[in-house]
Parts: C-alpha cells; sequence; structure tokens
C-alpha cells in the first residue's frame, strides 16, 4: 500500500503497471488514502472554527460576549451585538444570516428564518465557545467523512472523462476500467497537498486544483503512451 502511494504521487512513469493492479486492491487504497486524508483535514477544521467563533458565555439564558460582528463570511451574514434586539427583518434581504443578541438567535437558512431562545441553546449543553467548537468537531467527523467520500467519488467521475479525453487527444486511446484506475490513483496527491495546506489556514483555488489534476493527467498518460510505444518497438526488433 505504502509502495502504490508512493509511485501514485511522483512516478508518472510507473503507471502503465499501475493500472495493472486489482480492483481490490485499488478499492482498499481508496478507502485507506482518503480516510487519511480526511483525518489531515480536522485540524484544519478545528483552527478555521476556532478562529471564527467568538469568545462568549451562556449563563440563566443570557448570552454574553465582548465581541460584535457585522460582516459577511462565506457567503452568511453575521450579526452579534447584545445590546441590540435583533428581529427578522435585520435578515431581510439575504438568503443566509446569523443574528444573535443577549435573548435569541435569530438564523437564516435559504431564505426560511427561525428564532431559538438563549434558554433553549443553554439547555443543549452550549455554554461557552469550547461546546461550540467540540459540537461541530462531533458533527464533522460524524456526517463529514460521509460527505468527503460522496465529493470524492463525484471527482472521480468528473476527471475520468477528462483522462479518457485526454488519451483520445493524446491519440492512445484507454479503455474506461483503466481510465478509473488511473483517476483514482492521480488524486492521491492533489488531495493531500490540498488537506495539508489547511493545516495552515491556505485554501486551495478550485482552479489550481484542476490545472494540477491536468497536468498531472497529462504527464501520466503521456508517459503511458511512450512506455507502449517503446514495447512495441521491443517486439519488433524481437519478431525482426
Amino acid at each position: 500500500m505504502i509502495k502504490l502511494f508512493a509511485k501514485a504521487c511522483y512516478a508518472f512513469d510507473e503507471y502503465s503497471e499501475l493500472v495493472k493492479t486489482s480492483w481490490i486492491k485499488i478499492f482498499f487504497y481508496f478507502i485507506v488514502v482518503n480516510a487519511v486524508t480526511f483525518a489531515l483535514y480536522l485540524p484544519g477544521f478545528y483552527l478555521i472554527i476556532n478562529e471564527n467563533v467568538p469568545e462568549f458565555t451562556i449563563s440563566d439564558g443570557i448570552f454574553s460576549t465582548e465581541s460584535k460582528m457585522d460582516e459577511d463570511r462565506y457567503g452568511v451574514k453575521y450579526l452579534i451585538d447584545t445590546d441590540k434586539d435583533f428581529s427578522n427583518e435585520d435578515l431581510s434581504g439575504i438568503s443566509n444570516g446569523l443574528a444573535i443578541d443577549a435573548h435569541k438567535i435569530i438564523a437564516k437558512n435559504y431564505g426560511i428564518t427561525q428564532q431559538m431562545p438563549m434558554k433553549e441553546i443553554e439547555m443543549i449543553g452550549i455554554v461557552d465557545k469550547s461546546s461550540v467548537v467540540s459540537l461541530f468537531m462531533v458533527l464533522f467527523v460524524s456526517f463529514g467523512i460521509f460527505f468527503y467520500y460522496f465529493v470524492v467519488i463525484i471527482k472521480v467521475m468528473f476527471y475520468v472523462f477528462m483522462t479518457m479525453f485526454l488519451s483520445l487527444m493524446l491519440k492512445n486511446i484507454i479503455s474506461y476500467p483503466k481510465a478509473l484506475k488511473i483517476t483514482i490513483l492521480s488524486l492521491t496527491f492533489p488531495e493531500i497537498l490540498r488537506a495539508v495546506l489547511m493545516l495552515f489556514s491556505v485554501t486551495m483555488p478550485n482552479i489550481v486544483y484542476f490545472l494540477m489534476m491536468s497536468a498531472y493527467l497529462y504527464f501520466i498518460l503521456k508517459n503511458i503512451k511512450k512506455n507502449g510505444e517503446s514495447t512495441e518497438r521491443k517486439q519488433g526488433k524481437q519478431n525482426g
């Protein structure tokens, strides 16, 4: 598994042999490598949550914090001010938002607005910043792993067709099963690099990811074609 991992990351000239790897080994490789990659995302996700959640306490149904907020982050409008009394009108004209005052939370998700008193928030165990961060981490680990595998499968489905398209452009058409194996293996380095960058609070733009994958697939397929031509020449000499 370790040798397969290393070769999948940098040994473009080995892919003509890697495509001969059994499907059982490819399946376990996909499960294990992506589980490790997901684990690498955990510290980065923790840092993002920890940096974005302000220090606060909830006691006797009263929310207290020294922080005030009125800004947009990741497409969500955040309003935090314990000196104000927010209403649904404060989130009008936006699709997603969160307004927090001393006595309640108003959440708007895709146009649907709901209110929850701080007493109810306190009853479910959310009483300070650490409890919120812990809740997010539990939810991320519990449900995030399934979502992550789903996203990776979608990526595989997209890039497998790119693999076949590039093989056509290089005039070295390969079968769909081979293209699928190449795609699964070639995703290794870009996915791990994206997770490692997140550890340093650096987000890899999707266009950079796309260009990296395109370059990976191009060089892999070019080497497969080169190895195939080399094999044909050797066989020709032997037959001659």
